[in-house]
């Protein structure tokens, strides 16, 4: 081995540093994924750490954006205002048969100006349901563009006294949770 190998070996192997521009890029991310992080809690905190669906779950809630970040995440930071972002289990959120992220299960704001800081409403796709006997009731009450809303809030957290319908229908979403 040639004397002075060792050192070529070691340099190849050091991390250049970060020229000034990288690292002023990293600085601006760490502030807005600290500022992300800061809004989840907050809506986290609204939803007192309970699911927004109406259902008893008891797991552990995820926020779900209305508008998703996307792959380069939030650089303007519209997309984590606390209006528009709910606190939901993750059934219900990403890994139900009906879920948000599936989009066949929405929520949305009774009163715009307030957006998920106020009450919501859940509506379901029943292009979701199988057309079968057993869920032959289901698309039957589909309005025109073929949701049915499944439950409103009075209130955040409080919801209007369900149709008994209502109770059969979101009997078979936590089914499919």
């Amino acid at each position: 081995m040639p004397l002075g190998s060792g050192a070529r070996i070691q340099r190849h192997f050091e991390r250049r540093k970060k020229g000034v521009t990288a690292r002023l890029r990293a600085a601006k991310s760490r502030k807005l994924k600290a500022v992300e992080r800061e809004r989840m809690q907050e809506v986290r905190e609204r939803e007192n750490h309970k699911c927004r669906f109406p259902h008893e779950c008891g797991r552990p809630i995820e926020v779900s954006h209305q508008t998703h970040r996307g792959m380069g995440g939030d650089p303007t930071g519209e997309a984590t205002r606390p209006e528009i972002m709910v606190g939901v289990c993750g059934p219900i959120h990403r890994t139900g048969r009906y879920a948000i992220d599936k989009k066949n299960l929405r929520w949305f704001p009774v009163s715009p100006e307030k957006g998920a800081n106020g009450p919501i409403g859940w509506e379901i796709d029943v292009s979701a349901f199988p057309r079968d006997d057993e869920h032959f009731w289901v698309h039957t009450l589909a309005r025109e563009n073929g949701t049915i809303i499944v439950a409103v809030e009075q209130s955040p957290g409080v919801y209007y006294l369900p149709f008994p319908l209502t109770h059969r229908l979101l009997a078979l979403i936590n089914k499919g949770s």
